[in-house]
């Protein structure tokens, strides 16, 4: 096995070995005067994407070539999502389909519909990275996690000279795919029924042509896209994902 193999196996290991730790931690030690009840949630940095208005009512939005301007933070609505009478879990990228230019910086979203009794998230979002190359991945706010104190926020109070409010993330772009995941901190926290927002996923454009921009279901916890509940539970939730065409400029 090369050297870069190696890094990036044991990158993934320590992503995934992360999230279970701290989902752990946060379910078996007390968090008693370790963790505060309230907390004020820095502003997002300025990355151009798409309006919120354009996915309102509807999982079809699209974004124009050549979006610029400050970050337009999207909006949880119980009516900006696809069918879904039968009430299944479903993690969607929105919006569906995006267009954009190359060198443009755009986001998309993930959100979450129909959760039960959630405590931890993870996602593997892959791509085609000859045609996009993930920059980061970052918590919008609101957020299911938004009025409870999750590892993305735990970051924050550390150091908060350093760390964004991102949850935990390796960045794959040689092979196509990020894994991303956040969790509740101690014992006290309300864990999270409904429907909202998981992360933003940003990229950068490098190229003319298409891709997918989805949500991988892998076959086990390295590599999967689940939630889990106090009791490690896993569920595997239905995925919709989208497109990007970048246009040349």
């Amino acid at each position: 096995m090369n050297r870069g193999a190696f890094s990036r196996i044991v990158s993934l290991t320590v992503c995934v070995c992360l999230l279970l730790g701290v989902t752990f931690i946060g379910l078996f030690v007390s968090a008693t005067g370790s963790i505060p009840t309230t907390q004020t949630t820095p502003p997002m940095s300025s990355v151009p994407m798409i309006d919120s208005t354009q996915i309102i009512n509807s999982a079809r939005a699209t974004q124009s070539p050549g979006t610029t301007g400050s970050v337009s933070t999207t909006q949880s609505t119980s009516d900006m999502v696809m069918p879904n009478p039968d009430n299944e879990t479903i993690f969607m990228v929105l919006p569906q389909e995006v267009n954009v230019s190359a060198g443009d910086m755009f986001s998309v979203s993930v959100f979450a519909e129909n959760l039960t009794n959630m405590y931890a998230w993870q996602i593997n979002f892959t791509f085609n990275s000859t045609i996009v190359e993930c920059v980061n991945v970052s918590v919008p706010n609101p957020q299911v996690f938004s009025d409870k104190y999750p590892v993305s926020q735990a970051l924050i109070d550390f150091n908060s000279t350093e760390f964004t409010q991102r949850p935990l993330q390796s960045i794959q772009n040689d092979e196509g795919y990020v894994l991303a995941g956040d969790s509740l901190l101690g014992q006290n926290q309300t864990t999270f029924y409904g429907s909202g927002f998981l992360c933003q996923v940003t990229f950068k454009a490098l190229s003319s042509g298409s891709s997918t921009l989805g949500l991988s279901l892998g076959n086990d916890l390295l590599l999967g896209t689940y939630y889990l509940d106090p009791g490690l539970n896993l569920t595997t939730p239905i995925l919709s994902n989208s497109t990007v065409t970048v246009l040349a400029k």
